[in-house]
């Protein structure tokens, strides 16, 4: 995991943008680029705004608010209250949605959002990317049981 300031530098840049470019959203870009073993062109494309990722889904049909929808694995979480963040979903239980998120503490991060807890409330939709992209599932995630997640509201110099 490369350590940043926040901003595309060095190694950072791989995801996509220039440097100094905030990269949650690059580093969905090329998450899903990468799963397509393309530029991601057939679902969103290479973007480094999270407002365009969700711009793209709602042109598709592919974006559902937050509320009543529950996310599935492989599904993007959009933040849009206060400050502007993304990062995909990998697990959804009955307390937490589980998240992998690049520029979150300056790091790649995995987190865990309390359905119930106050940070969840940040979150305003879920770009459907399992439909969007035509599969059925979003592929083997039994990695996922190996990872640390670290609660949304305590994440620093926690990093995978």
């Amino acid at each position: 995991t490369k350590e940043a300031t926040g901003n595309n530098d060095g190694d950072i840049l791989k995801y996509g943008g220039k440097e100094g470019d905030a990269w949650c959203a690059s580093f969905m870009s090329w998450a899903y680029g990468s799963a397509q073993g393309s530029d991601n062109e057939e679902t969103f494309g290479s973007t480094i705004r999270v407002r365009e990722i969700k711009e793209r889904a709602i042109e598709a049909g592919y974006y559902e608010e937050a509320g009543d929808y529950t996310p599935v694995p492989g599904d993007i979480f959009i933040q849009q209250e206060g400050v502007s963040h993304t990062g995909m979903v990998v697990k959804v239980d009955d307390k937490y949605i589980y998240t992998i998120e690049g520029n979150a503490d300056d790091a790649v991060t995995a987190r865990k959002y309390d359905i119930n807890g106050e940070k969840i409330n940040r979150m305003s939709g879920y770009v459907k990317m399992n439909e969007w992209y035509g599969i059925d599932t979003a592929g083997d995630l039994s990695f996922v049981d190996e990872i640390e997640f670290v609660d949304a509201d305590d994440t620093k110099g926690k990093v995978i």
